[in-house]
């Protein structure tokens, strides 16, 4: 073997080489650990374009289906109405859930009763003040307290005054 300037380099560098990566069996593993970084890598970004253009698609074929018209048919495949597109027939079915007449439980009934909107209007509104009251009156608890005192104090000394002046009359 002879030792001239492109040797030296050649096993220097074969030195350094076999420092760095260790056995073959770490060479074995970090290249199967950059393999595999870079298939899922790969993989994700694949994944994530074609839910892309999936989801786009169903979006496209889910608004043409709802705006679709058909013609309801019986349980003979008889044509049994006007045509009619799902949207529609959503948007009615909707409002005649929130028309029907119910009782102040929600039940539907025939029998006076007002529409079911009205009644869960009323019940958010309802709900609404009491969270409103009882949050003033948690944020001005003593200032309520104090006026409460004050009142039962002014009642209490209108009736002793009212006893006294029935006890004391001329």
């Amino acid at each position: 073997m002879e030792l001239n300037n492109e040797a030296i380099q050649e096993l220097a560098a074969e030195k350094i080489a076999d420092e760095l990566i260790g056995s073959s069996e770490d060479v074995e593993f970090i290249l199967d650990k950059k393999i595999s970084n870079h298939l899922d890598e790969k993989l994700s970004k694949l994944n994530k374009t074609i839910e892309e253009k999936v989801n786009d698609r169903l979006e496209k074929e889910l608004e043409a289906l709802i705006h679709r018209e058909y013609v309801p048919v019986d349980i003979f495949g008889d044509p049994s109405g006007e045509p009619i597109s799902i949207r529609d027939q959503l948007h009615a079915q909707a409002k005649r859930f929130w028309e029907v007449k119910v009782d102040p439980k929600g039940e539907p009934t025939t029998y006076g009763g007002e529409p079911r909107y009205k009644h869960m209007y009323q019940e958010l509104l309802r709900s609404i003040t009491r969270e409103e009251i009882t949050k003033t009156v948690k944020d001005n608890l003593s200032e309520v307290a104090m006026a409460f005192r004050d009142a039962l104090a002014k009642g209490a000394k209108a009736e002793i005054d009212h006893h006294l002046q029935y006890l004391f009359k001329k």
